[in-house]
């Protein structure tokens, strides 16, 4: 009987450290690449994914919770290059196109109910940043981005990927926990 109840004192401890695992922040960090010739634009976009709808349409008004970080650089255009920030843009729109997308895989050519995730055609999705004035790089169409609040070099997305490494889900935490509880167990069997 003592044993029972060190085997469920154990797993009741383990369990109340990792409930409040579940809700954590859980960012996801996409690399992307926009280009046209010689002009890129670069960087990463940090979204807060139980604010992000996968499948879905996000327009996000800046500042918002569920965009967490934009780090963009562009470079090679007749204007408009240059490092820019969170700050520097108004907002974001990530839609998937009606389809789930697999954030650990390339982005681009994912299929969607229209046809290939990135077509600048307006069928399949988008994903853009918009920018209240010059410098800062402007969407002027369906996954492209025009440099210099869009005046100059638009850019058509080339890439985008999120992390290899799959975050813990509610799954991966559900098997983490009965491992600790095993192991949990094995030691109360030895003492």
């Amino acid at each position: 009987m003592r044993a029972n109840r060190s085997w469920l004192s154990a797993a009741g401890f383990i369990l109340a450290l990792l409930a409040p695992l579940s809700v954590l922040a859980s960012p996801l960090t996409i690399s992307f690449k926009y280009q046209q010739g010689a002009a890129t634009a670069v960087g990463t976009i940090t979204f807060e994914t139980s604010l992000l709808a996968n499948p879905g349409n996000n327009s996000f008004v800046l500042p918002n919770p569920a965009v967490l970080n934009i780090d963009m650089t562009v470079s090679g255009a007749s204007a408009g290059n240059g490092h820019f920030v969170t700050a520097d843009f108004s907002g974001v729109d990530f839609s998937t196109g009606g389809a789930t997308l697999d954030f650990a895989r390339q982005l681009v050519g994912q299929p969607t109910p229209g046809g290939p995730w990135g077509s600048p055609t307006g069928c399949c999705g988008d994903f853009n940043f918009f920018s209240p004035a010059a410098p800062a790089p402007d969407g002027v169409f369906f996954f492209t981005l025009g440099a210099n609040n869009g005046a100059a070099n638009a850019m058509v997305l080339a890439s985008a990927i999120g992390p290899t490494v799959p975050a813990l889900d509610g799954w991966l935490l559900a098997v983490l926990a009965v491992l600790l509880v095993t192991v949990g167990v094995a030691v109360q069997r030895r003492a």
